[in-house]
């Protein structure tokens, strides 16, 4: 997947100004596309691998905290469509070595169109089988796995992570803790400036992993 342009748009909702990413290597082809370019290969990819990023975030000082295994069950709601309310819920595994720990976390609606930043509750649990049997005995659906490898890098109160996807090319977030109530603009262009610093300056991808996945 590739980064091709970005721009403001008028057309994607009347009346409205939006902020339009445009991504090639489109695996749809929808009939009448007005982008049939984007089919293809077209522009940058934000990062081909990891052993650069890994040389800049050590050059930044970032230092590696741990290395672990995730897989992140995800579930639709019997009363709206997460796919078009922008929520997401989802009960995550994750190894490490011997260690392993399990989480429901459900992540609200993105409140800007720059970034990813949502509200985001999470709490552990014991057993995932358990969970998800009764996710589905009150109507929630199962709707996608996602599995990947992440390496988790710490830099001031920064928490970075670089991830192996499984069925998609490897993907850099940023993030950065912030208390109900706080202006998330100050901590989002401290984000952006972090970006700015290990060479990035566009092709973010607002697109969960989820959302990337069922595109394909």
């Amino acid at each position: 997947m590739y980064y091709a342009m970005a721009g403001i748009s008028e057309l994607e909702i009347p009346k409205e100004k939006s902020l339009v990413i445009y991504i090639s290597e489109c695996q749809n082809r929808c009939l009448g596309c007005h982008t049939p370019f984007l089919h293809y290969k077209y522009g940058d990819r934000l990062i081909d691998n990891f052993e650069d990023m890994r040389k800049k975030l050590n050059d930044l000082g970032a230092i590696k905290t741990k290395e672990e295994f995730q897989e992140d069950i995800y579930f639709n709601s019997p009363i709206v469509d997460f796919a078009k309310t922008d929520e997401a819920l989802r009960i995550r595994t994750t190894k490490q070595g011997d260690e392993k720990h399990i989480f429901i976390t459900y992540k609200g609606a993105k409140i800007d169109s720059e970034s990813k930043t949502r509200e985001e509750i999470e709490f552990g649990i014991e057993d995932s089988k358990k969970c998800a049997k009764t996710f589905e005995h009150i109507g929630f659906k199962k709707v996608r796995t996602v599995r990947k490898n992440r390496e988790y890098y710490a830099y001031k109160n920064f928490e970075i992570s670089l991830d192996d996807i499984e069925g998609l090319d490897p993907y850099m977030e940023i993030e950065i803790g912030l208390e109900d109530g706080n202006d998330y603009k100050e901590s989002q262009n401290s984000i952006f400036e972090v970006f700015k610093q290990l060479g990035i300056t566009d092709g973010f991808e607002r697109t969960s992993y989820l959302e990337l996945l069922e595109t394909l």
